[in-house]
């Protein structure tokens, strides 16, 4: 026999070569599974379906009978590979002959003399390689029957993997939409395919399919797939930003999946979504030793290595991670990335020193309305309100495009504007890190502002002006330090210079701010300019009076309050931090406003002194 060593398998023609016989050899054996049939077809045409395969120059001339015997042998690792459903869906391999027997190349030698010793040189052949094959050669209406039969699921697992790497993701919810839909139980077995089910939906945006896949795990599933589903509630309970129920749901994974390393990587996600970086680390170092100790055949490297370099990096290791998994915001990102500082693009006489109308410079208009023709972004108010809004992200072609043919819209603030809001539908650590850059951009810009027109008033209900304050206002709000460390400035003249009327809310949070920073007559100055205000404002109010020594009026300012608001009185009452709802939309004088009124300032309010005074009108209010 000649040279059977094969082409490496990193070489191209080598897979191509591997592609082409499985999915061609699975067609015929899906149709007959008689080996014998086979290995005669393969004899004849595999040398000219396998160019590339083998590294001798046995196949260059497909005509020999050396190319049509070693074809015949590679068609024993083909057929021992193929998972057919005549066979259950299990690879079984062809009996080989005797040592003393004729060889099975077809040579009339004795096996021992001729291809014995060459096997082992054959390339190795999974099932999982030859499972998409198969299934596409059943045909896709056979699909729906696969859970009724005894086919092994981590096959089912391997070849939707594949659908997916292929881009074929509509082809695995083919694939795999049936077992959901399958009556009865889920069993452990079927927990890595259900979760895939999952991550499908999640890349293609179906949330409710998602979250109704992942209630069925925990309805109907066995432990495994039960702690699957509580995973995937916990990413989504994390993705809307509710770390109670995200918490509970990660706890129930724990519980009935402990020894499972995804739980490990899931628990510092979650955490680094909320932003605890510190707990992060501490939970890394944890899961990075306990993951060690169970380390011994070197399984766990890279989830080790993973775990350690989450808690190191934080926030950080997960944009990197989705970045590479999703093209669309590493393309956004290098766009932004290369371009030169900002260059503030506004029409100069639609300003003054006491009015900003941020219009756009005229020489921007052809550009921009390029961009409005193909970027249509649904605003946070039509969001609040139930609309559902264009898919912006179905467009991303076309408005990417003008935006890298038009690098100067990148310095308007209604562009910069359009895909933060856009980013901020997906919600991923990525998409916040390109946004943040984004917001980074327009940050340069309003130094700009604040430098030409300091004192004038940019105000919301002039809509030109609209884009450019969403942008402030994401600046702000992402600073989640208790005393607005990183933008305290931008928020005192927000709120106390460009838009006194506070149509974002935010004069609370500076009010808070302020006490906190013991700028207790500025922080009473503010409260008074808005005397009929929310119980938060009136909270801060009273906290400003009793610092600056005016603790009768403190205390009446209290009593008239919490006699005005009986809600509010009960959660003062208690000694813990109330846990503010995480709903948009809260209705006056309800337990939520409440909540949310006092957990702001609860630490302003813990002073022996001011829970004396606290406790004694509390106390009236019960006479």
């Amino acid at each position: 026999m000649h040279d059977m060593t094969p082409v490496p398998p990193a070489s191209d023609s080598f897979g191509r070569a591997i592609d082409i016989l499985l999915h061609v050899s699975a067609n015929r054996l899906v149709a007959d599974a008689s080996p014998g049939p086979f290995l005669d077809w393969i004899a004849r045409s595999g040398p000219i379906l396998g160019r590339g395969l083998f590294s001798s120059d046995v196949l260059d001339a497909p005509n020999s009978p050396n190319a049509a015997r070693l074809m015949r042998v590679f068609g024993h690792a083909i057929y021992a590979a193929m998972p057919l459903p005549q066979h259950r869906f299990q690879p079984r391999k062809l009996p080989l002959p005797g040592r003393n027997d004729p060889c099975l190349c077809g040579s009339l030698r004795k096996f021992k003399q001729c291809c014995a010793d060459s096997l082992p040189a054959m390339p190795a052949l999974a099932p999982e390689m030859a499972m998409p094959h198969v299934l596409l050669a059943l045909g896709k209406s056979a699909w729906k029957t696969l859970p009724a039969q005894q086919v092994p699921p981590h096959l089912i697992e391997a070849a939707a993997v594949q659908f997916n790497e292929q881009g074929g993701m509509k082809q695995t919810l083919t694939l795999l939409e049936p077992w959901a839909a399958h009556e009865g139980r889920y069993p452990d077995a079927w927990a890595g395919l259900l979760d895939l089910l999952g991550d499908t939906y999640a890349e293609l945006h179906k949330p409710r399919k998602r979250r109704a896949l992942a209630q069925a795990m925990i309805d109907r599933g066995a432990p495994a797939v039960q702690s699957k589903g509580w995973q995937r509630l916990c990413l989504m309970e994390t993705d809307a930003g509710r770390p109670s129920q995200a918490q509970q749901a990660l706890s129930n994974a724990q519980r009935l999946a402990p020894d499972d390393p995804a739980v490990a990587l899931l628990e510092l996600s979650m955490l680094l979504g909320f932003g605890q970086e510190e707990q992060a680390r501490e939970r890394s170092r944890f899961h990075a030793q306990r993951l060690q100790r169970a380390n011994t055949a070197g399984h766990y490297d890279d989830l080790i290595a993973a775990v350690r370099e989450m808690g190191e990096r934080g926030r950080g290791y997960m944009a990197d991670v989705e970045m590479r998994r999703d093209d669309r915001l590493a393309r956004l990102d290098a766009f932004f990335a290369a371009l030169p500082a900002p260059r503030l693009q506004i029409d100069p006489k639609r300003c003054s020193p006491e009015q900003l109308e941020l219009v756009d410079a005229r020489a921007l208009e052809p550009a921009l309305n390029r961009w409005r023709a193909c970027m249509v972004v649904e605003t946070p108010t039509l969001a609040a309100l139930g609309s559902d809004g264009p898919d912006v992200w179905a467009s991303f072609a076309q408005w990417v495009a003008v935006l890298e043919e038009e690098p100067a819209l990148a310095d308007a603030f209604e562009v910069l504007d359009d895909v933060v809001l856009a980013l901020r539908q997906i919600g991923s650590h990525a998409a916040r890190a390109v946004a943040d850059r984004l917001v980074g951009r327009a940050m340069q810009l309003w130094a700009v502002l604040d430098q030409r027109f300091r004192d004038a008033r940019c105000e919301w209900m002039d809509w030109t002006n609209r884009p450019a304050l969403r942008l402030l206002v994401h600046h702000i709000t992402a600073d989640d330090s208790p005393d607005a460390a990183h933008t305290v400035d931008a928020l005192r003249r927000l709120v106390m210079v460009r838009n006194p009327h506070d149509n974002h809310g935010l004069r609370t949070r500076l009010a808070v701010v302020l006490l906190r920073r013991g700028e207790h007559e500025e922080a009473l100055a503010l409260c008074e300019r808005y005397p009929d205000d929310f119980d938060a404002m009136k909270l801060a109010h009273v906290l400003a009076l009793w610092h600056l020594g005016s603790r009768g009026d403190a205390t009446s300012l209290l009593a008239a309050t919490v006699h005005a608001n009986p809600v509010l009185a009960k959660v003062m009452r208690s000694r813990k931090c109330p846990k503010a709802s995480g709903r948009t939309f809260i209705a006056f004088g309800s337990v939520e406003e409440a909540q949310i009124a006092y957990a702001e300032q609860f630490e302003l309010w813990q002073a022996p002194e001011l829970r004396s005074m606290l406790d004694g009108v509390l106390r009236t209010i019960a006479r």
